[in-house]
């Protein structure tokens, strides 16, 4: 013999109904805030504003890639790998070898140039165009990979790692008329 109570466990589709209706009822009150307008017509009229600047400086022909000063020094130079992780530099010019650089030393050159071999191959092109190393009138030494476009600024990534490519640098010619060149910048600290 059963003596519990004989209970319905589901309600009726009209108490669901109404529990619903309850609980959206106490919940929206909570939660009725209006987003103050102000505030918000300011940042769309920010973002707005700044849209229609970027727009008008691109129509205008305004480029945003900061150019480097006039080179003071330049190399092109070819680099190819070598066993046991070696890394030869050539001069791009007459093809003589510049330096072997050994495997294990100077991660930042090759950590650059396996980089930037990388955007090369990506682009279907081999390594026989060799690389433009040069130092600018305002203290940059730059990278730059002909066949991608893409240019490194080096002295960004620190005086040491900028060093690393500046050895295969010429003097600056002594007759230049600007007082500071990338290899005074680079090689004093």
């Amino acid at each position: 013999m059963n003596t519990r109570p004989e209970t319905n466990p589901m309600p009726s589709p009209l108490e669901t109904l109404e529990r619903e209706r309850e609980f959206d009822r106490v919940h929206s009150e909570e939660h009725d805030h209006q987003v103050p307008k102000v505030p918000l017509y300011a940042a769309m009229s920010l973002a707005v504003f700044a849209l229609v600047l970027v727009t008008g400086a691109r129509l205008l022909g305004f480029d945003p890639v900061d150019q480097p000063a006039q080179e003071l020094v330049s190399r092109d130079l070819r680099f190819e790998d070598r066993p046991g992780g070696a890394v030869a530099v050539f001069d791009g010019v007459d093809h003589s070898l510049v330096e072997i650089v050994p495997g294990g030393s100077d991660s930042f050159v090759r950590s650059t140039l396996r980089s930037m071999a990388r955007d090369r191959l990506r682009d279907g092109a081999g390594s026989e165009v060799a690389f433009h190393l040069a130092g600018h009138a305002d203290g940059r030494l730059t990278l730059t990979d002909p066949v991608t476009g893409r240019r490194l600024d080096l002295v960004a990534f620190g005086s040491d790692n900028a060093r690393s490519f500046s050895r295969w640098l010429p003097a600056p010619p002594a007759a230049s008329s600007v007082k500071v060149s990338i290899v005074d910048n680079v090689t004093k600290d």
